[in-house]
């Protein structure tokens, strides 16, 4: 069933994207008689996005050894990992009593090479004030969307930018959908290092600087695709 699913799609319409959200435990796929890892092994889907909806700690499936167990099995394919938003101040599951448990599950996806972020189930319970909040702080830089799927546009040129005063500005890139802009800042823990943060993502052809701030754009195709990035700039104060 998997399979002809994803041949249908892919025969008439390949952009979009084809994915399945298992039990977070792969025994538990398999009592059901279906094996994620045959999915993944014959690229049936484009991503994989396992119910990891448990607490660290929990006896049976604690929520950093099945998270670890995915990131070793992601096997080229797209790994998401599903996190329990609606156990949150749910009296019945007390781990989940504080965003402190989803902050250290979020950081725990975060460092894992093979996993390409989280998804929370489900939107209702992100209207929760809390949790909204909690996550409007941890995520507060823009973001590209993870690559998936297949690769249906051509790799696109770094844009060629010019600084005017405090305005970044450049041409059409061929192929590309929109860019985006980042900014560099020193790491908040290791001081030695300095982090990129996305602050624009638009079609727009121009950006406007803040004074002392170190910039640089990268050209995006309709994959969702960077190109390399290009000169970075200062604005002058």
């Amino acid at each position: 069933m998997v399979a002809e699913v994803s041949q249908v799609i892919k025969a008439n319409k390949p952009g979009v994207l084809f994915g399945i959200s298992p039990s977070g435990r792969r025994e538990n796929s398999l009592d059901l008689y279906a094996d994620p890892f045959v999915w993944l092994d014959n690229k049936w889907v484009d991503y994989l996005a396992p119910q990891v909806y448990w607490e660290f700690g929990h006896p049976t499936a604690d929520f950093g050894k099945q998270t670890a167990f995915w990131n070793s099995n992601a096997r080229g394919i797209p790994m998401v990992i599903g996190i329990a938003a609606y156990k949150f101040q749910d009296p019945a599951y007390p781990a989940y009593g504080l965003v402190a448990e989803i902050d250290r599950q979020i950081e725990e996806v975060r460092k894992s090479t093979n996993l390409s972020g989280c998804f929370f189930y489900r939107m209702r319970y992100l209207e929760n004030t809390e949790l909204y909040n909690f996550l409007k702080t941890k995520y507060a830089n823009k973001s590209l969307l993870p690559l998936m799927g297949r690769l249906i546009a051509s790799a696109v040129g770094a844009p060629e930018v010019i600084l005017n005063e405090k305005v970044l500005s450049w041409k059409i890139v061929d192929g590309a959908s929109k860019y985006a802009v980042y900014t560099i800042e020193r790491d908040k823990i290791n001081i030695t290092t300095f982090n990129a943060h996305a602050i624009q993502i638009s079609s727009d052809l121009f950006f406007v600087g803040l004074a002392g701030k170190s910039y640089f754009v990268t050209a995006v195709n309709a994959d969702n695709v960077e190109s390399a990035r290009s000169t970075v700039f200062t604005v002058k104060k």
